[in-house]
């Protein structure tokens, strides 16, 4: 049993440690003082029950990145950025609190990457 658990590690390990690398940082840029980091909320929605039933998180914005993760239907995304229909996105923040950085600095997050847009509502929080 431990010999397996061990082996499974093993063969997870160059996985989980190249996953959050990023082909493209996302840019976070934080108000003057550090008041608030811009960025919108959103939400999966759209995603076809009969089809991949995923959206793909990738390694960069295009569809020619590296596939990092996936999200679904509800889940909810913090948007840093947008390059053409592509956002950059953090998801499943795991409580995360990195502060904030006066200048732009690529986003420190794990779960961290690039999901097309038609499959985003940005949703109005004002």
């Amino acid at each position: 049993m431990r010999r397996f658990a061990l082996s499974t590690l093993i063969a997870l390990t160059p996985l989980m440690a190249h996953a959050n690398q990023l082909d493209v940082p996302i840019t976070e840029n934080p108000y003057r003082d550090c008041e608030a980091a811009w960025y919108q909320i959103g939400q999966v929605h759209g995603l076809k029950a009969g089809g991949d039933g995923f959206l793909s998180v990738r390694s960069g914005p295009g569809s020619n990145f590296r596939k990092l993760d996936e999200v679904h239907n509800g889940d909810r995304l913090e948007i840093y950025e947008k390059r053409g229909d592509w956002y950059g996105v953090v998801y499943r923040s795991n409580g995360e609190d990195f502060g904030c950085s006066t200048t732009p600095r690529a986003l420190p997050y794990t779960f961290k990457g690039w999901v097309h847009g038609n499959w985003v509502k940005v949703l109005d929080i004002g």
